[in-house]
């Protein structure tokens, strides 16, 4: 009879037939491209000294744009940013904030206000070459 089977070519079968749905449902997940990092990430100091370049930059009571207003740093200032945080609308979108913490004065300045030197020495003397 051209349409039994042997038993062991049925086994073999249905292994292979679950195999290749494991396989397939295994191979339909969708994983994620990127992962959500906390927004209030602190992350290892990669930087000593930062340079104010711009004529102005504002100090944020909290590490985000729409944040008030904690006061102003005039262009050419120096300082040792104490913390480092991302923005929580992604690194991508918002950028870093760096922490200013001097003169009894404190609030988050964006990335975009800065430059960043290894010694004190290197952001003084580039802020006589702006």
């Amino acid at each position: 009879m051209a349409g039994k089977r042997n038993p062991s070519e049925l086994i073999i079968l249905f292994a292979t037939i679950a195999a290749l749905s494991t396989l397939a449902y295994g191979c339909s997940k969708a994983l994620p491209r990127s992962i959500d990092l906390p927004s209030d990430l602190d992350i290892e100091r990669q930087f000593d000294w930062a340079l104010v370049t711009t004529a102005f930059a504002s100090l944020k009571t909290e590490a985000l744009r729409t944040s008030p207003e904690a006061g102003k740093l005039s262009g050419g200032t120096v300082f040792a940013p104490k913390a480092r945080k991302i923005d929580p609308s992604g690194r991508d979108q918002g950028g870093f904030w760096y922490l200013y913490e001097e003169e009894g004065r404190s609030g988050w300045i964006h990335e975009g206000d800065l430059s960043f030197h290894k010694t004190k020495g290197q952001a003084l003397e580039s802020r006589t070459g702006r």
